[in-house]
């Protein structure tokens, strides 16, 4: 099997009988994996087949990687390498800072993942259970309030470039009025001196 030819999607409910086969194989806690099957990424053959998976759950801004299983464990890395790709694609769209697991493949630790300090530690959400375990993190992007700085930034940026937009309208729009003042008055002025002349012109006949 050529993990290049597989298709890398979310687990739907057909899915089950194979992903319950596949972590009752990796002794993982079936049962409780079932209720939370919308978490997993699945790898399918045309046959609908699955031949790996691996669950992302998501709280607030953070995601954990879990559940990892593969039908054949020699495609396991280049699996790794497509789910990882969905991976990215997922934390993106729900803007993740941190991705936590406890997964042990060197494949993990070669993508950034490693120990987390006491400053993670301060982060780590209560739902992805006990922070007792091989745990380790990967920090994807700023913390939302550096986000949130960014964003104010640039709308103080935005905003500054929307004022001297408008001032340096307002000052064109001022220049055309002072332009047309000054052709009116220059029309005016040629139209007296015309005047003038006609009517001197008239004095003397």
């Amino acid at each position: 099997m050529d993990a290049a030819h597989l298709s890398i999607r979310r687990a739907t409910v057909d899915d089950l009988p194979q992903l319950v086969e596949l972590w009752k194989q990796e002794q993982l806690p079936w049962q409780e994996l079932e209720k939370r099957f919308t978490e997993f990424q699945v790898a399918v053959d045309s046959q609908g087949t699955v031949w790996g998976a691996v669950g992302i759950r998501i709280a607030k801004h953070q995601g954990q990687l879990h559940g990892e299983v593969f039908r054949q464990w020699d495609l396991a890395d280049a699996l790794r390498e497509r789910f990882w790709e969905r991976i990215e694609t997922l934390s993106h769209n729900h803007a993740l800072t941190l991705l936590w697991t406890q997964l042990s493949s060197p494949f993990w630790h070669g993508y950034g993942f490693h120990p987390p300090t006491a400053e993670f530690w301060n982060k780590f959400p209560a739902e992805f259970g006990d922070q007792g375990g091989p745990w380790t993190v990967l920090s994807l992007r700023p913390e939302p309030a550096q986000m949130v700085d960014l964003e104010l930034e640039f709308d103080r940026f935005a905003q500054a470039e929307r004022h001297r937009t408008e001032t340096a309208m307002e000052q064109a729009r001022w220049l055309k009025r002072l332009a047309t003042i000054l052709a009116l008055l220059l029309f005016l002025g040629v139209l007296l001196g015309m005047s003038y002349l006609w009517f001197n012109a008239s004095g003397k006949r």
